[in-house]
């Protein structure tokens, strides 16, 4: 998710010259507000470890902080995820990071676009409309496909300067081929632990795999089922109860060329250091 990390090294603008009202907002005033919020909250966090849950798999994310110029960047160390452990090498940042680690350099990318409303919480609209071009990652995808992020709409809590939402779109290619894809990421939920203010429920929704979904992953999906039904009963209820969501998932990319995945972080564990460390 808690959804790969830069520089943190924009200063809040406070004009005082106008009541709160009248200002004229801006792309560059909301994400550095943002930021600076971001960056006073993780003063007294050194690292943190998230456990989470998505689709019935159970995963361990370890950051620590690191300062560069002068400011706070979280960079996403190991995972741990159906026993096997990945470094900060062969891991891939989570997204959530990856927005406030690239914030700074979206400033100067950003479109601001007015007040909306989420789920009865008043939000800032910001837009990029070249996140290639920061370098932002890659997004929810089949593992064998290249998803490029290239337009970005994020809403920030008027209130609590988080984000609420971030929606992408961009193209994916696979098999040589591209497709347009569109992922919706909402954020709920958002516990205090120690400082660090997070969301603990995480709804991702990707449009447009149907066209990306390579003829071997469906006949994959098929030769799963497959050895389902020729399973003994007692071991095929096991395997459909473990492998429940990722068929499910599979089938609806097929079907309906979308997929729903929920994240739930079941700890968020702060200044512990590394997981097995304890």
């Amino acid at each position: 998710m808690l959804v790969p990390a830069r520089v943190l090294s924009a200063a809040l603008v406070i004009v005082v010259a106008l009541p709160a009202a009248a200002r004229a907002q801006s792309a560059a005033d909301i994400l550095n507000r943002m930021l600076s919020e971001y960056e006073s909250r993780s003063q007294g966090v050194e690292n943190y470890t998230i456990v989470q849950e998505t689709m019935g798999m159970e995963t361990v994310t370890y950051f620590e902080k690191e300062t560069v110029d002068g400011h706070p960047v979280f960079r996403l160390r190991s995972t741990q995820a159906a026993g096997m452990v990945m470094t900060e090498h062969d891991s891939e940042n989570d997204g959530w990071d990856e927005f406030y680690s690239l914030a700074p350099q979206m400033v100067s990318h950003a479109e601001y676009q007015g007040r909306e409303r989420i789920e009865g919480r008043d939000v800032h609209v910001v837009v990029v409309n070249d996140l290639d071009e920061i370098g932002f990652g890659q997004g929810p995808a089949p593992e064998d496909a290249d998803f490029q992020p290239e337009r970005g709409r994020f809403y920030v809590d008027a209130e609590q300067w988080v984000v609420r939402r971030m929606e992408f779109e961009g193209s994916m290619t696979t098999q040589g081929e591209t497709h347009e894809v569109k992922s919706i990421a909402d954020f709920r939920d958002f516990r205090e632990m120690d400082g660090m203010l997070h969301p603990f429920l995480m709804d991702v929704t990707v449009e447009g795999l149907g066209e990306a979904m390579d003829p071997a992953m469906q006949q994959q999906l098929e030769e799963m089922k497959r050895e389902l039904e020729q399973m003994p009963e007692a071991q095929r209820k096991m395997v459909e109860q473990m492998m429940k969501a990722q068929i499910e998932n599979l089938e609806q990319m097929g079907d309906e060329g979308g997929m729903k995945i929920q994240i739930k972080v079941k700890e968020l564990r702060v200044n512990s250091g590394p997981p097995g460390d304890r």
